[in-house]
């Protein structure tokens, strides 16, 4: 995910105009993915030497010569091209997801985004309340989880307003009008209810934060 500066600026505008008016301290945080993908390479390596073998085992027995040597050549290649090409395909998102179930993606986007909300010490957070906007890009999932002291109500509602948001304007490369777009649509949604009753120092920076554990 790549944002221009001109499109960072604005979005920390955006949150600041949030913080001025809705009684939160915004903390975006973005992260390439949240879910365990170790044993996706592993799995197409298996799908595609049991392809390869079987297509080899066709091939070399209706068409070639059919010797011990031969056949170990033609099998010793079609397992390490097996092996590169997942290496290769294991790391396009759509990949990815497709061997993690949504149940799955979804867990572990939740526990993620809980861990860095602690991590961060954002509930100690005095002078303000803090709302976690966590965006994870690969399982297309958001999560915004409000200080406990406070209860949204219809949050689930929101973030999924929001995922619509942000996916529309990713799936044409538009990040920064993406993030901004969100940004906008929380204050619409919790000034009313959150209204900012008086001015406050600025706790967190207002930059993006980009997650890479």
């Amino acid at each position: 995910m790549k944002i221009n500066k001109k499109d960072l600026e604005q979005i920390e505008k955006e949150i600041e105009n949030f913080e001025n008016q809705v009684d939160f301290e915004l903390i975006p945080v973005i992260a390439d993915q949240s879910s365990y993908t170790e044993h996706v390479p592993w799995i197409l390596s298996l799908i595609f030497i049991l392809l390869s073998v079987t297509a080899l085992e066709l091939g070399l027995d209706h068409f070639f010569y059919n010797s011990w040597y031969d056949q170990t050549l033609f099998y010793v290649c079609s397992i390490i091209i097996s092996i590169g090409a997942s290496n290769l395909l294991s790391r396009l998102q759509v990949i990815r997801r497709l061997f993690i179930t949504e149940k799955e993606r979804n867990r572990q986007v939740h526990e993620k985004a809980q861990m860095i909300f602690f991590k961060k010490r954002l509930g100690d957070i005095k002078s303000q309340n803090a709302l976690l906007l966590y965006i994870s890009e690969m399982e297309h999932r958001i999560e915004i989880i409000p200080d406990s002291q406070h209860t949204i109500e219809g949050l689930d509602e929101i973030s999924k307003q929001a995922i619509g948001l942000l996916g529309s304007a990713f799936k044409k490369r538009q990040y920064g009008p993406g993030l901004i777009a969100v940004t906008q649509y929380l204050k619409e949604k919790l000034h009313e209810k959150f209204p900012r009753q008086q001015g406050s120092e600025n706790v967190v920076s207002n930059k993006l934060i980009w997650w890479l554990d």
